[in-house]
């Protein structure tokens, strides 16, 4: 940082110093302020830092004293018990409200059912009972995936080989309309088993959700990247990264959240399941987005769940990355 300007670190400092001239006039505690930093890795820290004038003897103001401290955990922590608050407060209602609505959509679409077969297929009646019918079945649908999110899930845990998982959610990738000639589905896998314990489907569906998420983020084409490592014995790391159009820290920040619009397409449901899934697995999970620069999902597993428990806190949609500790004191003199 020598030689190069205070704003590279600390953005447009103009205010801070405005506010802190006021407090020491009136011999007030320096006030606190944050801002985000981008590493030289491209990776977003919060920092938060005051700003404290260097007095002379005679109190003469020679310089500026910042303290700083990077933030970025413990935001990320604050952000998390929000989160849960807000999913349990959207589970607790979930299910009753579901079932509310499936009740009378059962009963309508049966009464469109029978008016269907006494219709004319070539009539515009006909062909407006046909949306009804649709339209109700994907309400349905919706319906369905909103009691996965909210129901307890039994897992049926047994051991393994998440390579085979990865290529068989690839297989189906490949012959799924989402996949587009200018899309390319690479993956870097070991040549030797990679064994967790693990609920098959619902690893299936963690995997499936993020490559069908990370397609829809390329409408125009671009590369998928899925690449496993084991980390030591006791974990493993799968990371799924795109080409695409990326997405911003407050996008990143709800990307979990039930109904979310940080995805395309899709009923908001998918990814608010990935991380009910990963929690249920001891597993964390981690994104880092950049605006136009795609997004890379990180998610980590023990190998055994036997004696696990569950952490406190789960690293899910972190709208920074997680950064290395940066904490000191700058001295600028006049």
């Amino acid at each position: 940082m020598r030689g190069e300007p205070i704003s590279k670190l600390f953005g447009d400092i103009n205010l801070s110093l405005e506010n802190v001239f006021e407090i020491t006039e009136t011999g007030e505690h320096p006030a606190r302020f944050e801002t985000d930093f981008m590493t030289p890795q491209e990776e977003f820290v919060r920092i938060g830092y005051s700003i404290t004038p260097l007095l002379s003897e005679n109190g003469e103001a020679k310089g500026l004293i910042f303290s700083f401290q990077d933030l970025t955990e413990i935001r990320t922590m604050e952000e998390n018990v929000r989160r849960k608050d807000r999913l349990a407060a959207v589970g607790r209602v979930a299910a009753g409200l579901a079932h509310e609505i499936r009740n009378p959509l059962g009963a309508m679409r049966g009464a469109i059912q029978v008016l269907q077969s006494q219709t004319p297929p070539e009539s515009s009646q006909a062909s407006l009972m046909e949306i009804i019918l649709r339209e109700s079945d994907r309400l349905n649908k919706i319906i369905i995936n909103f009691l996965t999110y909210a129901r307890p899930r039994i897992s049926n845990f047994s051991e393994i080989d998440v390579r085979e998982a990865i290529n068989d959610t690839f297989t189906l990738l490949k012959h799924s309309p989402d996949v587009q000639e200018n899309h390319k589905l690479e993956s870097v896998l070991p040549d030797y088993e990679v064994l967790v314990s693990a609920d098959p489907t619902q690893i299936k569906q963690i995997f499936w959700n993020l490559t069908r998420n990370a397609l829809q983020a390329m409408p125009n084409g671009g590369v998928l990247t899925v690449h496993l490592e084991e980390l030591g014995k006791e974990r493993i790391r799968i990371q799924f990264t795109d080409s695409g159009c990326g997405m911003s820290p407050t996008q990143v920040e709800r990307l979990f959240e039930p109904f979310s619009d940080s995805t395309t397409g899709g009923t908001g449901l998918g990814l608010s399941i990935v991380y009910q899934i990963v929690r249920d697995h001891h597993g964390t999970i981690n994104v880092r987005s950049i605006e136009g620069n795609g997004t890379t999902i990180t998610l980590e597993f023990p190998t055994e769940l036997r004696g696990q428990k569950l952490p406190n806190e789960i690293e899910a949609g972190e709208a920074f990355a997680q950064p290395s500790r940066l904490e000191g004191f700058l001295t600028v003199k006049k």
